[in-house]
């Protein structure tokens, strides 16, 4: 089963209430690095923990950096920088690789990783959808 993971992660970002399927799924696939990236950002925990009852993606530079964490350790993120396409076609439900190509190509005039891999994520919930 591929993983129901950041596509759905931001439909908020367009007033959409995920199905607690979605949302479990994810749960689940975070679990296991949540803890880490939260300690290498220092995000506040409660805000990757209520992303689901926001309205938009969280503004917070350190969600930004926790979501760039989680890209890295779900292999999205090569140790050059470069996004690893067919990864994350691999991995998260419903992206083809036209879609990560695009929203790759979105990025790509953005210096910080943080904030690339936000535009990424907005985008690839924005084509999913």
């Amino acid at each position: 089963m591929k993983l129901l993971l950041l596509c759905f992660l931001f439909i908020a970002v367009h007033g959409k209430k995920l199905p607690p399927e979605i949302t479990n799924a994810w749960m689940r696939i975070v679990t296991p690095i949540y803890d880490d990236c939260v300690k290498i950002t220092n995000v506040l925990p409660e805000i990757p923990k209520t992303m689901f009852e926001q309205d938009e993606l969280p503004k917070d530079k350190s969600f930004a950096c926790y979501m760039k964490c989680v890209y890295e350790k779900l292999s999205f993120l090569k140790s050059n920088n470069e996004f690893d396409k067919e990864e994350m076609v691999k991995e998260i439900y419903m992206l083809t690789p036209a879609m990560a190509q695009l929203c790759v190509d979105e990025s790509a005039m953005e210096p910080d990783m943080c904030k690339k891999i936000n535009i990424i994520v907005g985008c690839i919930a924005r084509e999913v959808v």
